[in-house]
């Protein structure tokens, strides 16, 4: 067995994470759920961006589009340790995306036939064509395959190739959502490592000068105009750097849900995604443990050379 796992039981932290005296202290339930309300956006913004050659087109229909859930709590056989706190970071993601006004669809605990059979049908959807965009979450342990391979462990221990999941969507394979956003989020560890921080001198500020605060912070009959890309309008938003931890809090959950989820509520009114995804990153930047382990996310744009907007509340 990968080392990681048992560190996903270390990072598995188990108390409340700290932040940074300058972020804003994430407020949450008594279960671990955090308390947050969604800003809506405004008809002025809506209708100055979804003008925008540079934005992808939003319809303000009844729903924005799905969202897919994957989430393995629990392993056959305690082939691995149970991901404590995972609860909460479904309860945090339907939270926010039914206040987003989205259609959430939950899968929890399935094995690898059930895991590929979930993707592929839901990349399959004929109904995406009614809706402006979709989202995929995957969460569980993360497993290294090799060769620079890295997977995802279903409930029965079996380790997907998150490449071959993410491949479902392409073109080829997910024609209803042909130039439509697909962004795919990946919360599990890529490596053994906590990251514990790096010590670096403190640099020389000339009086007067500015200082900056400093933080302490886990198809071939077509005509050539009417092909497409093999891949295009993709994001992937990944909880952790190659060779390191995903951290996760037994109550509270991970820090990447707790930061997205904290993020979206506030900015997605005026902020498109990617930059969302930057801010979370950002966000995550402020959390701490209790031994000073640190996360950073990593963002994948495969042709999304749009900005997407969400636009809550119309």
């Amino acid at each position: 067995m990968c080392a990681c796992y048992l560190l996903n039981h270390s990072s598995s932290l188990g108390v409340e994470p700290r932040y940074s005296e300058q972020d804003e202290h994430l407020q949450h339930e008594d279960n671990g759920v955090l308390i947050f309300q969604v800003k809506p956006a405004s008809h002025d913004f809506y209708s100055k961006k979804n003008k925008s050659m540079k934005c992808y087109p939003v319809t303000l229909s009844k729903k924005r589009g799905r969202v897919l859930i994957i989430n393995i709590n629990s392993f056959d056989n305690n082939l691995y340790d149970a991901r404590a706190g995972s609860e909460t970071d479904v309860c945090n993601l339907d939270k926010l995306f039914q206040q987003l006004n989205f259609i959430v669809t939950l899968k929890q605990d399935v094995n690898a036939e059930q895991f590929i059979m979930e993707i592929e049908s839901f990349a399959q959807r004929e109904d995406h064509k009614e809706y402006s965009s979709c989202f995929v979450f995957l969460m569980s342990h993360g497993a290294d395959l090799g060769n620079g391979h890295w997977g995802i462990v279903a409930k029965d221990g079996i380790k997907i190739d998150v490449e071959e999941i993410i491949a479902k969507f392409s073109n080829q394979k997910a024609k209803s959502l042909i130039e439509k956003p697909k962004i795919i989020v990946i919360n599990a560890c890529r490596g053994d490592t906590s990251d514990r921080g790096v010590a670096h001198p403190i640099p020389y500020v000339p009086e007067g000068a500015y200082k900056k605060p400093r933080l302490y912070k886990d198809g071939n009959n077509e005509s050539a105009d009417e092909l497409h890309r093999a891949v295009d309008d993709m994001t992937i938003f990944k909880s952790t750097v190659p060779g390191f931890a995903s951290h996760r809090e037994e109550k509270y959950g991970s820090w990447l849900v707790m930061a997205l989820c904290h993020v979206f509520a506030q900015k997605a009114c005026d902020k498109d995604v990617y930059t969302l995804f930057k801010l979370t990153d950002e966000k995550i930047k402020s959390i701490k443990g209790s031994e000073n382990q640190r996360q950073t996310a990593e963002i994948i744009s495969r042709g999304m050379n749009k900005e997407l907007f969400l636009y809550p509340g119309l």
